[in-house]
């Protein structure tokens, strides 16, 4: 077993969110039509994820970051079926897709607007992880180092200070323990994958928003798989990170009143104070979107037969359920998609004053395993 970063493989599947207003969607009767520009950029960007994750797989030394954990297969494209913390709700997501691809290019007013507004905070996520792990890691250009190198030195500087009083020991521990758990934060992340690395990997994740933000919207069920992600251990070691950085930031203003400190060094701090902000308010964020409500699904207002695109849905509202649909038509996609869509009336989606966009968290640091042939 390997364990990686859930850095990335997260990253696949969340994004962040708060509140937008919607009006009732009509979802119209389709016809499977492979050229859709939805499904097929769906189809080509979901195969370029799965071969992403599998390209930062092949990057991690053999027998690097060995542990316990559960084991994370992501199976091809063509088979894939992630609801439920990976255990599948039935229906492989290309079926499922496909649908929501074709209701795209219907084009029903409000279903693109969400998608879109999706891929928005999909983006925002994206841009958090960058600049958390350039924190973490380190950067050459411009040259800063590492967050738990830079904690140290600002420690070191205030162990140097004549006669420190006993609130500034203290403060002078809280720093040195942030810099402890930090950079074991940072050791989590392979030797490999640097800075630029994983630049460069978030860059091209997020082109393909358009097929991660249609997958996180599918239903509640992925949400199961979202949140299955990030474990109560994890919560508990980010949330006791969040609160050592926010120990040191609350300890910065008064470190800059201390006499004996040069310009240069007053001025380190004060960026370190700068670059915890960051990552506080990327905790945030990121560990907001697993409270309950922190993730919608697309066109929806609650659960079950609300859901036009989930396995217990009901996409044309005619009392048979997407699965037992599927189950009936599972011979080919353009089957599918024609039967689950193939009343005459149109499924009215109620109206809400508040949609909460599709959102997964895991960022820095989470843990998960897969297996890596050797």
């Amino acid at each position: 077993m390997m364990k990686v970063s859930g850095l990335v493989v997260c990253a696949v599947l969340l994004a962040s969110v708060p509140c937008m207003a919607a009006s009732p969607l009509a979802l119209p009767k389709l016809t499977y039509d492979a050229n859709c520009q939805y499904v097929k950029d769906i189809d080509t960007q979901a195969n370029a994820v799965i071969a992403l994750i599998g390209t930062v797989v092949a990057m991690i030394p053999a027998g690097e970051g060995e542990g316990e954990g559960e084991t994370l297969v992501i199976p091809p494209y063509e088979a894939m079926d992630l609801e439920n913390g990976l255990l599948g709700d039935g229906i492989p997501d290309k079926f499922q897709l496909a649908l929501l691809g074709n209701a795209l290019c219907a084009n029903p007013p409000g279903l693109v607007a969400q998608l879109e507004y999706n891929k928005a905070k999909f983006a925002t996520l994206i841009a958090d992880l960058d600049a958390v792990v350039a924190i973490l890691l380190g950067t050459t250009s411009p040259a800063v180092a590492p967050a738990a190198t830079r904690l140290t030195a600002v420690a070191d500087i205030l162990a140097a200070v004549p006669s420190p009083n006993p609130a500034l020991l203290a403060i002078i521990a809280e720093i040195r323990s942030a810099a402890t758990s930090i950079g074991k934060l940072a050791a989590q992340i392979p030797s490999t994958i640097t800075q630029p690395v994983v630049g460069q990997l978030l860059h091209q994740l997020g082109t393909y928003s358009t097929a991660v933000g249609a997958l996180i919207g599918l239903s509640t069920e992925m949400q199961q798989t979202v949140t299955n992600l990030v474990t109560d251990k994890l919560r508990a070691d980010i949330a006791e990170i969040r609160g050592q950085v926010v120990a040191v930031i609350d300890a910065v203003p008064d470190l800059v009143q201390l006499t004996g400190l040069t310009t240069q060094q007053i001025a380190a701090i004060n960026a370190l104070k700068v670059s915890a902000q960051t990552i506080v308010a990327a905790l945030d964020r990121t560990l907001a979107l697993v409270n309950p409500g922190g993730i919608l699904v697309l066109g929806v207002s609650r659960k079950t037969l609300g859901e036009p695109f989930s396995a217990l849905g009901d996409y044309d509202a005619d009392g048979t359920s997407n699965l037992v649909t599927y189950e009936a038509n599972s011979s080919t996609i353009a089957s599918f998609v024609a039967a689950a869509s193939d009343s005459n009336e149109p499924m009215p989606v109620a109206t809400i004053l508040g949609l909460m966009a599709l959102a997964g968290a895991c960022t820095l640091g989470g843990a998960v395993s897969i297996r890596r042939r050797k």
